[in-house]
């Protein structure tokens, strides 16, 4: 400039324009280095200076040049203020290019009234001039400067919409990225656009259609069928994303919940670590989409090194100005706190409480627009029934379901909505699996469906069928339990044949290979529905409440069997049980039954090196626990894509307080496919269970097999009240010396008690075996896998005699070789007492083949006596048998009451007997021991004999009560 101060305008355009290109060619350094050039300074103010000289095309290429340079100095501002002011005298001069150009470049660093209220009026004299890049380029600057004007914005879409066809790929992206931003729903226009990308994607580079794909995801206008075709159109230049590139295409396919390209998202999640010198080198808003998209797919654990990483460059720079990043982390947080707390990644209190506040802001900013407003005109007039129950919701506008806010919220029924609006930046479902792991029945309702229905009718259909689908799990749940024996969704078959379900010959074969006759009382209520209508077309989902020894097994076994496509080797069922033990049994089943089909069946437990399973396992049906399910899918090694079934076996195991394997159960269910059956199967239905079984299941049936269909007549059960734990062991002692016993299981309430018990036995000289969660007494080591299966097969083959377990054996385990086993359960009474007339109420016993008898210990209570407590259970019996008189469909009462008849008279037949022989036998070997006067075998056989006695007592007592019973 000092040697040159004569040289013309267009050669200081020319220098300033060349430096603004090596600028953002050779980044963030090159740019600081020019603009802090004294030379770079003179040059600007020279511009600055002479200005008014320049006509409105030199004007127009001066404020594009200036317009590029990253940083602002006070030089760049002087020169932008001055041209917007000489701008502003220039009306009716500039072209539509040269206006365009003129706004966005001014937008950088100007807020002026006046230049706005300028550029606006001559853009609407020159809107039929304006090109589609023109139109971009007038939106984003309008943008920038916060001016939303719905008159000039109509203007300039319908421009844009009437020259559709004139875009070229760059301007098709960057009308796509500059509608996401202004959160603008012009459907038409979308539509028009998306078809014409969809149809030139081959025309596009990668870094465009990882823009495109960025900017369709946050207008939620892109579909998982449109997700399968741009990751084909940019598989072959994928490699070639950088930084920025990456994170939002991985941003977008988190956004659509694209879990069918997961190993695409793995792929760019592993890219982006390697590109730009890492980490630290990418922006703020790039490593906050990394993060979300890890969180919101669910590979966190897979990234857990990247995803600190990511988290802790963030935490060391300021937190910024702008709420859409603030709310987007606001997720992470949330998840962090809810699902990933193990990491231990503590939150600076700046960060959470800049999150915190711009996601409460929106919300309240949300609360009153309209279509918050439409939505709830609509609630207030719904109302709708649910498999026969009637509902009204009575919803509340910004409700809380901590750590977040919902749009609506019903807190009695916990159903909570949500709008997935396009101004909203990011998708729900991240938000939407947080809350449902906290119980909540959540609604989304998509805005483009709204759109679509546009009368009053149409909208209330929409919300009514949206909303049913949350209730109708609840509905079903409480109908079901109201009455039982005949719900309404669910008709008994009168099937009594296994081909009246439309079984293939191959699966009936096995069927009755396996030794089947016909089918039980729950596989002829559940098959109907639950058995696939052919192979890979699964039917209904199911909620059912059986015991053990009911069937059940069997019945969702030949439903899992029904859907399989054995030519096809994929994973299609997912079983679900409790422990290793009941894995491999059901297992068992599931090859007997369809062992003619053939099918292929893979164990997904903890084990040994032999039971490992391998990658994508070339397996019909995945039998295992929830553990070790939960973790093979999240690091993917087994793929789930393809299963048809989801059974939960013993259910109420699973989720009770010691075990507590929902969230593993939830983790299952997030990796398999949406379209999914669902086989729901519980002993009990507490209120844990049923809660949760209606969030699981979307829509389901529900039966349930009542007690008194039960076959549990060979079973008698003794009964004795012991004072404490020495007289329990005393007692037991007694019964091994006077009982012929082969073997016998004897269940403990607690690991301890197991461990103490096991060691007692030793030393009276018996062959005892144990089964239980720990190695060790007081040990946190998990009993290995291999021993425990040890165990079982020494016991199934006799080579122990006694059998010590805790819950694990609780339920399910068949060893027919058992006549007795005792229950260690304190206050057990009000289940012993309701043997005569109802079989097992509340004890839980293993289902064994041949069992001959069962002795239950009771603690002594010295506040309730043994006959008080039975006429209070005869008083609930006779009560039930007056209610039954009123209930159609059911047994009189005095069907009822000749049934307990029956029972009494097998159970005093079996007593008398029993204990009539043992006292025989007993007195007669004391006579043997007195007259060989061994002291020990004298005390011993007294002892026994004083058990058995005392059992005779507990008979004669019962049968008092049966009499007393009968005369009421």
């Amino acid at each position: 400039m000092d040697r040159h101060p004569d040289s013309d305008l267009n050669t200081f355009e020319a220098a300033l324009r060349h430096l603004s290109r090596f600028s953002q060619r050779g980044g963030h350094r090159t740019n600081a280095q020019i603009v802090e050039d004294a030379r770079f300074h003179a040059l600007l103010s020279g511009l600055t200076s002479r200005l008014e000289e320049c006509d409105a095309t030199l004007l127009s290429k001066i404020s594009d040049s200036s317009g590029r340079f990253q940083n602002s100095t006070p030089e760049l501002v002087d020169l932008a203020s001055r041209l917007a002011e000489v701008v502003c005298q220039r009306e009716d001069s500039f072209t539509a290019r040269n206006l365009a150009t003129v706004a966005i470049s001014l937008s950088k660093r100007i807020r002026d009234v006046e230049t706005v209220e300028f550029i606006r009026n001559e853009v609407l004299k020159l809107i039929d001039d304006l090109e589609p890049k023109h139109c971009n380029m007038l939106l984003e600057a309008f943008r920038r400067w916060g001016v939303f004007d719905r008159q000039l914005v109509d203007l300039l879409v319908e421009r844009m919409t009437d020259e559709v066809d004139q875009f070229v790929p760059d301007e098709l992206v960057e009308a796509l990225s500059v509608l996401s931003r202004l959160g603008l729903a012009r459907g038409f226009l979308l539509r028009r656009l998306c078809g014409l990308a969809f149809e030139n994607l081959r025309q596009f580079t990668a870094r465009e259609l990882a823009r495109m794909s960025y900017a369709l995801a946050r207008l939620r206008f892109l579909a998982q069928s449109n997700v399968d075709e741009l990751v084909d159109a940019m598989r072959p230049e994928l490699h070639r994303l950088r930084g920025s590139q990456i994170s939002e295409f991985l941003f977008a396919l988190s956004m659509v919940k694209a879990t069918h390209q997961l190993e695409t998202c793995r792929t760019l999640a592993a890219q982006y670590v390697d590109s730009e010198g890492g980490i630290p080198q990418m922006s703020g808003g790039s490593l906050i989409d990394y993060a979300w998209s890890l969180a919101a797919m669910d590979l966190v654990e897979d990234f857990e090194k990247d995803f600190r990483a990511a988290l802790e460059e963030t935490f060391k720079r300021k937190v910024p100005q702008n709420r859409t990043p603030l709310m987007k982390f606001f997720d992470v947080i949330c998840a962090l706190d809810l699902e990933y707390q193990h990491l231990k990644i503590q939150v600076p209190s700046t960060w959470r409480a800049a999150c915190d506040e711009a996601d409460r802001f929106e919300m309240d900013r949300l609360e009153s627009s309209r279509l918050h407003n439409e939505v709830m005109m609509r609630f207030d007039q719904l109302q709708g029934s649910s498999k026969g129950l009637k509902w009204r919701l009575k919803m509340q506008r910004n409700g809380v379901c901590t750590p977040y806010r919902v749009d609506m919220l019903d807190e009695k029924l916990g159903i909570a909505l949500d709008l997935e609006i396009i101004s909203w930046p990011t998708a729900r479902h991240l938000k939407h699996r947080l809350l449902e792991g906290k119980g909540y029945r959540m609604v989304k309702l998509e805005y483009w469906d709204w759109r679509r229905a546009r009368s009053e009718e149409d909208q209330s259909v929409l919300l009514e069928r949206e909303v049913t689908k949350a209730l109708e799990a609840d509905a079903i749940v409480q109908f079901v339990q109201d009455n039982w024996e005949a719900p309404e969704t669910m008709v008994l078959s009168q099937t009594s044949s296994f081909e009246d379900f439309g079984f293939s010959p191959a699966l009936l074969d096995g069927i009755y290979a396996a030794g089947f006759v016909s089918p039980s009382k729950i596989q002829a209520a559940a098959l109907p529905s639950i058995a696939a209508k052919g192979p890979g077309e699964p039917g209904q989902s199911l909620m059912a409440q059986a015991q053990n020894g009911s069937g059940k097994t069997a019945a969702f076994v030949l439903a899992v069997l029904s859907v399989l496509q054995v030519e096809e080797e994929w994973p299609q069922a997912v079983v679900i049980s409790p422990t290793r033990e009941l894995s491999k049994q059901n297992m068992a089943v599931i090859n007997r039954l369809g062992d003619k089909l053939p099918v292929k069946t893979q164990l997904v437990c903890p084990g040994n090196a032999e039971d490992r399973c391998p990658k994508n396992p070339k397996a019909h049906v995945l039998v295992g626990t929830p553990g070790k399910l939960s973790d093979l899918c999240k690091k993917h090694i087994i793929n789930c894509w393809g299963v048809k079934t989801l059974v939960l076996d013993e259910a109420d195991v699973m989720l009770g307080e010691e075990n507590q394997m929902g969230p593993q159960i939830h983790i299952i269910k997030q990796h398999l496919p949406d379209e999914l059956q669902v086989l729901f199967f519980s002993a009990t239905f507490p209120d844990d269970v049923r809660k949760f079984g209606a969030g699981l299941i979307p829509s389901s049936q529900g039966i349930k097999v009542t007690k008194k269909n039960l076959t549990v007549a060979t079973i008698m059960q003794v009964y004795m009240n012991c004072a404490d734990e020495e007289d329990k062991f005393s007692q037991l002692c007694n019964l091994y010396g006077c009982l012929n016993v082969s073997q016998s299981i004897v269940f403990v309430n607690q690991r301890k008690k197991a461990f103490e018990l096991a060691q007692k036995v030793k030393e009276q000289g018996h062959s005892v075996s144990l089964i239980c969660g720990t190695q060790q007494a007081n040990g946190e080591e998990r009993m290995d896998p291999a021993m425990r299966d040890q165990v079982m097969s020494e016991f199934r083959n006799g080579v122990t005699r006694v059998l010590i377990a805790t819950d694990v054996l609780s339920r399910g385990i068949d060893v027919p070789q058992v006549p007795f086993h005792r229950c260690a359960r304190p206050r057990a009474i009000a289940s012993v007492l309701c043997q005569a007339v109802d079989p097992l109420h509340d004890v839980k016993l293993p289902s064994l083949d041949g069992v001959q008898a069962a002795f239950t210990h009771l603690d002594e209570d010295s506040n309730v006596s043994f006959e008080d407590q039975a006429k209070e259970q005869v008083a609930a019996l006779v009560n039930a048998g007056r209610n039954l008189e009123n209930d159609e469909g059911v047994e009189d009462s005095q069907s009822f009451l000749e049934r307990g008849q029956t029972c009494k008279r097998k159970c005093q037949k079996k007593m008398k007997k029993h204990l009539g022989n043992t006292c025989e036998h007993l007195e007669f070997r004391l006579e043997h021991a007195q007259k060989v006067e061994h002291d020990h075998l004298i005390e011993s056989v007294k002892n026994a004999l004083s058990v058995c006695k005392q059992s005779a007592k507990h008979h004669a007592e019962y049968c008092k009560w049966q009499c007393w019973r009968e005369e009421l």
